[in-house]
């Protein structure tokens, strides 16, 4: 699938992700401002491990 693939390109580094989930963890709201369709740019962050 189309979208699939797309996300599969995707990667985000492991600091990254332990940073946004510390900020997540002090209560930190997190918001991810993307440009494009919402299903391709939500699979991309589910792709990451994000964990927003």
């Amino acid at each position: 699938m189309y979208v699939d693939r797309l996300a599969s390109a995707v990667h985000c580094r492991r600091i990254v992700l332990d940073s946004l989930a510390r900020l997540k963890d002090a209560g930190w709201s997190i918001c991810v401002a993307i440009n494009g369709a919402g299903d391709i740019q939500q699979a991309k962050v589910r792709a990451t491990g994000s964990p927003i």
